[in-house]
């Protein structure tokens, strides 16, 4: 079953309003389409059949074309929007080795805490990890400034260099977000990042040209001075060698 990538991923709708979430699919043989709230994770359709007691719910099979399993919800409330994940800063975070490393992810329109909320380490699912060897924590609660809003929060203490990477949070009733840590080696690139607000990418390039420029510089120097020595070797001999015979 494959959906087409020309179905708005959001939709936006006004409140006491109806609004169609369309879903077009190839031929799926003896499949059915179900639709689910991720919120809740409450079956609402399958099929042409209606799993849920709000009768604001109706499958519309064929509203834009024959394969289109349209879920109308006849009038909006506030209560159908999605909840958000979102990470708080920047895309990326630069941290010295040694640090802490603070992640902080905020699950907004979530009037109910989420059934659970993963944090992962690029691949990996680290929500175990750092409890059992004393160097981090985990914690979900609700956000105390807003009623429908719940805050996670990573912590790493110590932060090492094997710490650098994507680290993702998804919470069960939304959509995961990222933010990548790079751990870095020594407080004077940290510095030298932060006050001239250059990319890590080009930080590196930077060191790594140096160091290259370096090392042509030398080796063009050596290579000169041997070069002059054979020059001066060689002179001294013809010399030597015109004085014997004349």
């Amino acid at each position: 079953m494959n959906e087409e990538k020309a179905v708005p991923k959001n939709v936006t709708a006004q409140v006491g309003h109806p609004v169609y979430l369309h879903c077009i699919v190839d031929a799926f043989g003896d499949k059915m389409v179900s639709w689910i709230r991720l919120r809740d994770f409450h079956l609402l359709t399958v099929g042409l059949l209606t799993y849920i007691s709000d009768d604001r719910f109706v499958i519309r099979h064929g509203t834009l074309q024959s394969n289109d399993w349209a879920l109308q919800i006849k009038h909006v409330v506030l209560n159908d929007e999605v909840p958000v994940a979102e990470m708080v800063g920047q895309p990326d975070m630069f941290v010295r080795a040694g640090a802490v490393i603070n992640l902080t992810c905020v699950i907004s329109r979530s009037p109910e805490s989420p059934a659970f909320v993963f944090w992962y380490h690029n691949n990996r699912m680290i929500n175990y990890d750092y409890n059992s060897i004393g160097r981090g924590e985990i914690s979900v609660q609700k956000d105390s400034s807003k009623s429908d809003a719940v805050i996670s929060r990573l912590v790493i203490r110590s932060a090492k260099l094997h710490d650098s990477g994507n680290y993702t949070c998804a919470a069960s009733n939304a959509q995961p977000t990222s933010l990548y840590v790079h751990v870095l080696q020594g407080e004077k690139r940290l510095s030298s990042r932060i006050q001239n607000d250059q990319p890590f990418n080009e930080l590196n390039a930077s060191d790594t040209n140096s160091g290259t420029s370096f090392t042509s510089l030398c080796s063009t120097y050596r290579s000169t001075h041997i070069l002059l020595i054979f020059i001066i070797i060689a002179l001294q001999t013809h010399f030597n060698k015109h004085s014997v015979f004349t």
